[in-house]
């Protein structure tokens, strides 16, 4: 692959991740300056809503209309986005940013594996596998340091205006190095079926994203936007058996390796987040460190994505097997959530380390064989479509499974404590007080501390063991996955599948 494209590749992933990683960081200082700290959330519901949808829309038009274009608009679009962020005036332009900012940042990253796809064939992609990873990786641990950062001792407004020079070098890269690579059939694209998409997805997302947190799931808002979504999900199925050229083929899901990668992909998506979200408020509860030492009980993860993609797609480009990488992956993902579910009421570090590692190691070896085995068992002119459906998977899972984790959290979260604590003993706090704030469980009495803690801890492992079913499921489903000759051409015709 030309370096020069291969660099503006690089630069383009890097835009949404560190942007996303270094807004966390630095979210309460840009929602207080513009005087809507409680609706802090938005900047990340907009976002996500945004970037869920458009993702399978952009696989296809890459297909239509060339992945060059398309892969140029989405940058363009969230390098301009980030400059109407870097100069909004109030909160609600911020959030339209944002939203325009998902726009791009769903194009950029379905588009990157097709690109790769177009210059690649099936058989050498895997030295390319380590791109994805490796980009979010850093940006995890750059991020949240470049965000506050700049959030404490600058201004906040940089975290979207640098990404204008690093858009601009991206653009620069590819337009002047990747080929433009045109369909020459006259297809037609679904405006009907990529509405009623936007309007299905976008309802359903939102309903999960805000339902139990900004409102309650009986609010009005949450039911009519998830009864609207889910409608129209109805229409939006019927309308790609209708459709000439669909927005996302139904006739792919008959393609075994397809049906049985997007599944794998979905279910280790649904409980990836898990660990992320609760292990480090668990140890700073139950073990009472700070939140950087806490934070650190990812590194495993990130680093163990990192550097078992980047080993398992080598491997795969020298032996061109690719089936028993996402079964060892899924069965070391499952093992990762079962030593963190096993934890006990004084965690040591090596065990929660050994346990997060194991989750990035198994996610790692899966990660660069869907793609590519997705992408080898379908026609080229499909490898848009088929690109897209595996990050649709993996978002969907991880969307559903971020709503349910909460909600199930907060339940167990109850139940312990009704269990081991009296509401006397509580002196009038909530579940509510005790899920998120740590401060809050730390002035709580002496005699009562413990309790809560380990209320806590008990329900994060109970968390993790539905954790393990996630990986189980994906172990099945990865069995399914049939093992096809990766061709050695771009343009091959896909072995029988």
């Amino acid at each position: 692959m030309n370096k020069r494209v291969l660099a503006g590749l690089i630069l383009a992933m890097a835009l949404p991740a560190l942007d996303l990683m270094a807004l966390g960081a630095a979210a309460p200082e840009v929602a207080g300056d513009l005087g809507q700290l409680d609706q802090v959330a938005w900047l990340f519901v907009g976002y996500q809503l945004a970037l869920v949808v458009t993702v399978p829309i952009y696989g296809k038009l890459g297909d239509l209309r060339g992945r060059r274009l398309v892969f140029l608009f989405s940058v363009s679009v969230f390098t301009a986005s980030s400059l109407l962020a870097g100069l909004a005036w109030s909160f609600p332009v911020l959030v339209v940013a944002r939203i325009a900012q998902g726009v791009g940042g769903g194009g950029i990253i379905s588009q990157t594996h097709a690109v790769v796809a177009d210059l690649v064939s099936p058989r050498e992609r895997g030295r390319y596998s380590w791109i994805t990873p490796t980009v979010w990786t850093i940006a995890s641990f750059l991020g949240p340091v470049f965000g506050g950062a700049l959030a404490e001792h600058v201004d906040w407004r940089w975290i979207f205006l640098l990404n204008l020079p690093f858009g601009a070098l991206s653009i620069w890269f590819v337009r002047g190095a990747f080929p433009a690579r045109v369909n020459q059939e006259r297809r037609s694209f679904d405006v009907a079926g990529a509405a009623m998409l936007v309007v299905s997805y976008g309802g359903l997302v939102f309903a999960l994203s805000v339902g139990g947190d900004l409102f309650a799931w009986s609010h009005p808002a949450i039911v009519a936007s998830a009864l609207v979504g889910a409608v129209t999900l109805v229409a939006f199925v019927l309308q790609q058996f209708r459709s000439v050229d669909p927005v996302m083929p139904l006739r792919l899901v008959r393609v075994p390796v397809v049906r049985a990668a997007a599944a794998t992909t979905f279910f280790i998506g649904l409980v990836s987040f898990f660990a992320l979200a609760f292990l480090p408020l668990m140890l700073q509860v139950v073990n009472g460190v700070g939140a950087t030492e806490a934070g650190l009980a990812i590194l495993p993860t990130t680093a163990g994505i990192a550097v078992s993609s980047t080993i398992t797609g080598r491997i795969v480009v020298r032996t061109g097997l690719y089936r028993p990488w996402p079964i060892l992956g899924s069965a070391a993902f499952a093992s990762g959530y079962w030593v963190l579910s096993s934890i006990g009421s004084s965690p040591t570090m090596w065990v929660v380390w050994c346990g997060s590692g194991l989750l990035g190691i198994g996610m790692g070896m899966g990660s660069p064989v869907f793609m590519m085995a997705m992408q080898n068992a379908v026609p080229h002119r499909d490898v848009g479509v088929v690109s897209a459906m595996a990050m649709f998977a993996r978002n969907t899972g991880q969307v559903f499974g971020v709503a349910a984790a909460g909600t199930f959290f907060v339940s167990r979260l109850g139940h312990h404590l009704d269990r081991l604590v009296t509401p006397a003993q509580l002196g009038g706090i909530g579940v509510d007080e005790v899920r998120g704030d740590v401060d809050v469980i730390r002035e709580l009495p002496a005699a009562v501390e413990p309790l809560v803690a380990d209320a806590y801890r008990l329900a994060v492992t109970d968390v993790f063991t539905v954790g393990i079913w996630g990986g189980v499921l994906s172990l099945l489903a990865a069995l399914a996955i049939p093992q096809l000759p990766l061709r050695e051409t771009i343009d091959d015709v896909p072995a029988e599948n």
